[in-house]
């Protein structure tokens, strides 16, 4: 492992890039978080004495973000499907598109985690104050279709307002009401990372078969903040080994974590969670 500078005209790209993947991703995001928040209010409006989702409820969810999530994670991979590094024969498209399928799978699942968590989060709220649906359907219309709900239902507590003033504690985070637009977005970021790294594996293929050698023997850990000091600052211009690790450092925490990319899923959340660090692949040695 070594470290290398960065040109400067380089790293205004990997910003640039940045900031186009963080509002693309934003963007998919807020869609997951309008639909996941139509569905959240129509169970607190409509809630009865039956607590947690019936099978119908599930499956209607589980479709539509899977649904969601796979137009998402196929724009990532088709790089890969559509690429000339990879051979146009049908086996190798159902292989990437199984990939695919897989992966849009596994976001899908986790969001369900998390929903069904704020379910019962929801269902302990209902259970242990009076949320008032009038306060509720005028603070959903108030903000946008994307806002957090978590202060929404804190705020339709009835005599919310006197539980303050007498010093009891009603925060939003007593009832452990998560949202899911920061686990979507760092899900879609890792989703579009490991299709980057699944093209640059097929061209080393692809050119190991043609000419023997591999096109990129290196990669490079590339940090892309904007003058901050953020978590992974200190790793920036880390170069390895193309199938090598990276001895990732957390600035804050100090907890490390060996990683083939940025999101690598085996890391710790500490050092994988939403992440817009970047890797430059070449073949420039040592």
């Amino acid at each position: 492992m070594f470290y290398r500078e960065i040109p400067l005209i380089k790293k205004k790209f990997y910003l640039m890039k940045k900031a186009k993947s963080k509002r693309r991703n934003l963007k998919a995001t807020r869609r997951v978080a309008v639909y996941v928040n139509s569905f959240i209010d129509d169970y607190i409006l409509n809630h009865n004495d039956e607590y947690g989702l019936s099978f119908e409820q599930q499956t209607i969810l589980t479709n539509n973000l899977l649904q969601l999530n796979s137009a998402q994670v196929y724009k990532d991979y088709s790089r890969i499907i559509n690429s000339r590094y990879v051979d146009t024969n049908t086996l190798d498209k159902i292989i990437l598109r199984n990939q695919a399928d897989k992966k849009a799978l596994s976001i899908t699942t986790a969001q369900l985690e998390r929903i069904n968590k704020n379910i019962k989060a929801i269902d302990d709220v209902v259970t242990k104050y009076e949320v008032k649906v009038d306060k509720y359907k005028e603070l959903i219309k108030k903000y946008p279709q994307h806002a957090s709900r978590k202060g929404i239902i804190t705020e339709s507590i009835k005599n919310i307002n006197y539980m303050r003033s007498s010093g009891i504690n009603i925060q939003p985070h007593v009832f452990g009401y998560n949202e899911i637009s920061p686990l979507t977005e760092s899900l879609y970021r890792q989703s579009e990372v490991q299709s980057k790294v699944g093209l640059k594996e097929a061209e080393n293929e692809k050119s190991l078969q043609e000419n023997g050698e591999l096109k990129y023997a290196w990669k490079t850990w590339v940090w892309t903040g904007s003058g901050k000091t953020t978590r992974h600052r200190s790793n920036d211009g880390q170069t390895v080994a193309f199938d090598d690790l990276f001895e990732i450092v957390n600035d804050a925490t100090g907890e490390v974590d060996m990683m083939r990319y940025p999101l690598d899923p085996n890391a710790s959340f500490s050092n994988a969670g939403i992440c817009y660090c970047d890797i430059e692949y070449h073949n420039n040695p040592p």
